[in-house]
């Protein structure tokens, strides 16, 4: 999710952050 991330602009952060790992999560409030 990485790699193809990088790409995507910072809606897909949130978006990919639930399926992605802790570590997205922890910029997230939720």
């Amino acid at each position: 999710a990485f790699p193809f991330k990088r790409k995507q602009p910072p809606s897909a952060y949130l978006l990919d952050a639930e399926t992605v790992s802790p570590y997205e999560n922890r910029r997230s409030p939720e």
